[in-house]
């Protein structure tokens, strides 16, 4: 679940995807949402990076953040460990328009959650609108 405070103009959005994570993250704490792609390790291709794929993301940018991964050949919960590789603190799984509206639940190592295509646009503009 990701609450976005869009702008001052906008009320906040609150997406639900479905998880079956073994953590939480701390209430009342926020945490910066990153696109895998700005985390991406000088030697990954941004595919890699974008689906979350061993070795792609660089521990330096992504330590502390959510990060934001979208599908692809690799399973949901390897994009978790990898997450976990590099010291995310947590990961949003978005859906590609091919994909739709079919999220999974799973059970991640870290907290997670599957967003459907249009909750991953949300996340995709609100990420653009702010730092």
């Amino acid at each position: 679940m990701a609450l976005l405070p869009y702008s001052t103009k906008r009320k906040p959005q609150l997406l639900q995807g479905p998880s079956l994570s073994s953590g939480e993250l701390p209430e009342g704490k926020f945490y910066p949402l990153m696109n895998a792609v700005e985390a991406k390790a000088a030697n990954a291709s941004d595919n890699l990076a974008q689906i979350c794929e061993y070795g792609s993301l660089d521990p330096t940018k992504a330590k502390g953040k959510i990060i934001v991964c979208h599908l692809g050949d690799n399973s949901r919960i390897d994009k978790g460990f990898e997450v976990v590789r590099v010291g995310g603190v947590g990961m949003i799984i978005v859906n590609d328009k091919k994909d739709g509206s079919n999220v999974n639940i799973d059970l991640h190592i870290l907290p997670a959650s599957h967003l459907n295509y249009e909750d991953g646009l949300s996340i995709a503009q609100y990420m653009n609108s702010t730092k």
